[in-house]
């Protein structure tokens, strides 16, 4: 029994705070009764009652995003992992705020024991320290889960760094310290927390803890006892407390606490595993048989990966996870491999091919290094050390060992392959160049054909058509050319000319199936996609079997024409014939994206990949899919595969760089746009996004050495100095950047240069300067209502607000009663103090734009400002979901809490609005009402 009872307390102690009481949080939505009644269960501790009425919220409406967030809640507090990771992918799906949803996901994954998940948390930049604290603090706990207290101490010192004194990080310490057997360290940390918060359950439970470790048994169970008395249903303190009954020799009394606990969570194991020491020692046999098959079926359902560790393989286990794109494991085996047989090029190279999948080309270059020492003349090594001093910007030795692989092939030859490989890399001027001179040394078709499409992919169209009218001259016989041209054509809008030279391509070979398609899309250009379907289904119907590539035109023109159900079923069609079509699968998951059918996008995605997993492309579609999905460390990880199986690297890290960004990734962003530069240095867009990064950055020198890149492959002295400006601008050397506007406003007259140079006006306060730029750039340019809106908001900060009231109303009466327009003008009627003027406005806009946040705050606040909070209500719970670490919208619902007396929920929300990183106009006004609240 001894022994039982030290396991039982090891058991208790390492997973104390897992099992942890979880903050009140507040959430959400619906005017709707049902929602308001579950929150103030929540309050309460009801929580089955929270759920009923939560359940009866969503009935009446599934998307109501403060039930999905506050039932997940629920689910959190009753130790329903699973339950609550299921409402809060619904509330991600719904748009819910990354910041809100995100620190309850990581509770949900604790419950369900997936540690990774908690650890590999994908974390935005901006994330505020409130927020990185709450992560913090819920990383620890899954290392001490992990039993990695070291990793643990320092997630939980990073929380005290972003909020010092922050309770939660001091108890994770004190945990990490009493698990250490650092006894007096853990009474330190425990002693600050019961300093601050005297009845803290968990600082209590883990004093009563030491206690009972040291021996104290009854001064534990005073101290436990306490913490009941405050919460009968706190389960870590239940779980002290039967142990010590057990110690004590009080087994019914601990089984009573048990009970509490396993009806709640039937699958607790700590609980049932202290049922089966109770139940045995008052020898009732048939439930420790009935307990024990329990938790065996409960650890038999734990993942695999916390039960087993991988094998070791070596070199041919490298190979195979290689081929398997585990690229970490291949990485492990080759390098177990190497250090017994060190000299083996094989190795060396594969080696040198998985360094470069995990983004590590310094190691490949080592690699390839020491494999060209074993063998010199190996044109394998060779080519991957090009492409590895390509990726780390080492051009000219890159070039070099490309030029060495020319050489060492007959030269026309060796040109014209790689020009092949610059194509598909995307390197289409170097492509020229080479492929020139190669045509110099040997004219062939295949060659200036190459050329042209080389010409035309750099957007040199009329270049292009002269290489097609060459290689006519030698094969004037040829269908695909005459199909070739007649395409060309087509970009170059001489749509009769290239139906003309569609029809000779179809006059040599009626079986030219991309010449039929290529026809069939001049008739949807002359608006005749009726004779368009027919020409596809005669041919489809002449056919002995179905043909994916007309079916998936078929579907192109119902998508064209908005018939999307037709295109889908077209698409799906042309998947049944060819189900390793990676055409057909992204034109199906692209439609069914459109309708809404995100996960059934996904699963069919991921099955085509299992059968065909070398598809770039198609990484490139489920990576955009994962991102839409919220599932941002599987897209990242997706884009990675994606470059592995692209030859257009430079391409694909140019939208990975986009996904960085979109998760404040910059420092990533800045990477992968680097690597696509280096893949393709005349990729200008790539050079453009890098620009924009470090103008944010307000870093002068690089933005300034970029702009000297793109200015070395763009002409355009407008769209430099625009460039330039805004660099300026945003280092706030105004006369620099206002200078610069000018320039390229003297050379044309461009809306940029108007918007940049607004902008440095409006920076410096010079607001008469911005209304004479703009009323004279809106005589010339009437229809531009950015420029009427930007002259009503100048006239909002020079306080000359009739003047913008009554600019917006002309403004709806020209271009209709916009949502922006009617938004705004119900803002500017609040600065007026006409209130119900402003809420007229407010709930025409919100008519037009229902989920929009920045409507939703307006119409909430204007229902406040006509002292009809109940309306409000509801809708500051939706907002205050979709933007949760927006200060000023916690102020208005903290105003409108106070109209309907409910002053502690409103001073809460004060708090946080006041404490908040972010500034608001209103924070004075919000200092005030917490005084007055706190002084009631």
């Amino acid at each position: 029994m001894i022994s039982l009872i030290k396991t039982t307390l090891a058991l208790l102690t390492g997973t104390l705070l897992l099992l942890s009481t979880h903050s009140l949080a507040f959430t959400e939505q619906n005017a709707d009764k049902p929602y308001e009644d579950a929150l103030k269960s929540f309050y309460i501790s009801e929580l089955n009652a929270a759920i009923i009425h939560l359940k009866n919220a969503l009935k009446n409406d599934p998307k109501h995003l403060p039930s999905m967030v506050l039932l997940a809640e629920v689910y959190i507090a009753m130790g329903d992992g699973a339950s609550a990771e299921n409402q809060l992918e619904k509330a991600q799906n719904n748009k819910a705020d990354e910041s809100k949803v995100l620190p309850l996901m990581l509770e949900a994954y604790l419950l369900q024991q997936k540690y990774k998940e908690v650890i590999n948390a994908p974390i935005a930049a901006d994330t505020q320290k409130k927020q990185l604290n709450k992560i913090a603090i819920l990383q620890g706990r899954a290392f001490i889960a992990m039993n990695n207290l070291a990793q643990a101490r320092i997630l939980f010192q990073k929380a005290l760094e972003h909020v010092p004194n922050s309770i939660k990080a001091q108890l994770g310490l004190a945990q990490v310290y009493l698990l250490k057997g650092n006894i007096l360290q853990a009474r330190a940390y425990l002693s600050q927390v019961l300093a601050v918060s005297p009845t803290n359950s968990i600082a209590l439970t883990m004093l009563a803890n030491i206690e009972q470790q040291v021996g104290n048994k009854l001064e534990s169970l005073s101290i436990i006892s306490q913490v009941i008395e405050l919460n009968n249903k706190d389960f870590p303190a239940l779980l002290t407390r039967a142990s010590l009954y057990i110690e004590l020799g009080n087994f019914q009394l601990a089984l009573n606490d048990i009970d509490v606990i396993t009806t709640e969570i039937p699958n607790e194991p700590k609980a049932n595993y202290l049922k089966i020491i109770a139940n045995s020692a008052l020898g009732n046999t048939k439930e420790v048989e009935e307990t024990t098959a329990h938790i065996n079926v409960v650890l038999t359902g734990l993942p695999e990966e916390v039960m087993k560790q991988n094998p070791v393989y070596l070199y041919l286990a490298g190979v195979l996870s290689f081929q398997q794109q585990e690229n970490l494991k291949a990485q492990e085996f080759l390098q177990k491999y190497l250090a017994i047989i060190n000299n083996d090029t094989r190795a060396l190279k594969l080696a040198a091919q998985v360094e470069l999948s995990l983004n590590s080309p310094f190691r490949a270059k080592t690699l390839l290094v020491k494999s060209k020492l074993v063998d010199p003349d190996d044109i394998e090594t060779w080519s991957l050390l090009g492409q590895t001093y390509t990726i780390l910007g080492e051009l000219q030795l890159a070039e070099n060992y490309l030029i060495d692989v020319v050489n060492n092939k007959d030269n026309p030859k060796a040109l014209f392959d790689l020009a092949n490989l610059e194509m598909l890399t995307g390197k289409f001027s170097q492509a020229i160049i080479h492929l020139e001179q190669a045509k110099s040394l040997d004219t062939n078709v295949s060659l200036i054909v190459l050329l042209a499409e080389a010409y035309q992919k750099n957007n040199q169209f009329e270049q292009a058509l002269e290489q097609l009218d060459l290689a006519l001259t030698l094969q004037n016989d040829d269908s695909v050319l005459h199909l070739r041209k007649g395409i060309l054509l087509g970009r170059l809008n001489k749509h009769l000319l290239a139906k003309k030279s569609l029809e000779q391509s179809l006059a040599l070979n009626p079986n030219n199936l991309r010449t039929l398609v290529h026809l069939s899309r001049i008739d949807v250009i002359e608006q005749q996609s009726d004779k368009a379907i027919e020409k596809i289904n005669k041919k489809v119907s002449e056919l002995k079997e179905p043909n994916a590539f007309l079916l998936i035109e078929l579907g192109n023109i119902h998508r064209i024409t908005k018939n999307n159900n037709d295109a889908l079923d077209a698409y799906k069609k042309a998947f049944s014939v060819d189900n390793n079509n990676p055409t057909a699968l992204i034109n199906i998951i692209e439609m069914q994206v459109m309708l809404g059918q995100l996960k059934e996008a996904i699963t069919l995605t991921n099955k085509f990949l299992n059968k065909n997993n070398k598809v770039g492309s198609v990484y490139l579609a489920l990576a955009n899919l994962y991102m839409a999905d919220k599932a941002y460390e599987k897209a990242f990880s997706t884009f990675e595969l994606a470059v592995k199986n692209s030859n257009d690297k430079s391409n694909i890290y140019n939208v990975f760089a986009d996904a960085q960004l979109s998760r404040s990734d910059f420092e990533g962003a800045t990477l992968s746009l680097k690597r696509s530069i280096s893949w393709n240095s005349e990729n200008v867009d790539s050079y453009l996004k890098l620009f924009n990064i470090y103008v944010e950055q307000k870093n002068e020198r690089l933005a300034l050495d970029i702009l000297q890149s793109i200015s070395e492959r763009s002409t355009n002295l407008v769209f430099l100095k625009n460039l330039e400006g805004d660099l300026y601008r945003q280092l706030e050397k105004f006369d620099k950047a206002e200078n610069l506007f000018l320039v390229s406003l003297k050379k044309s007259k461009n809306r940029q240069a108007v918007y940049g140079l607004y902008r440095v006006y409006k920076q410096q306060k010079q607001f008469s300067k911005a209304l004479s730029l703009l009323t004279d750039w809106t005589n010339d340019n009437p229809q531009d209502i950015t420029s009427q809106i930007a002259i009503a908001d100048t006239l909002v900060a020079t306080n000359q607000l009739q003047r913008a009231a009554e600019k917006y109303q002309n403004l709806m009466k020209e271009f209709s009663e916009m949502p922006i327009l009617l938004n705004n003008a119900a803002q500017v009627f609040i600065k007026l103090n006409q209130f119900p003027q402003a809420l007229a406005h407010a709930e025409k806009a919100h008519s037009k734009l229902p989920d929009n946040v920045a409507i939703m705050d307006t119409l909430a606040w204007s229902y406040t400002l006509n002292e009809q909070a109940d309306l409000a209500l509801p809708i500051f719970r939706q907002v205050i979901i979709k933007d949760f670490n927006n200060a000023e919208i916690k102020y208005h619902l903290a105003v409108a809490l106070y109209q309907l007396n409910r002053k502690g929920e409103a001073k809460k929300y004060l708090k946080t609005a006041i404490e908040s990183e972010n500034a608001f106009p209103d924070k004075s006004d919000a200092i005030a009402l917490m005084k007055k609240l706190s002084g009631e």
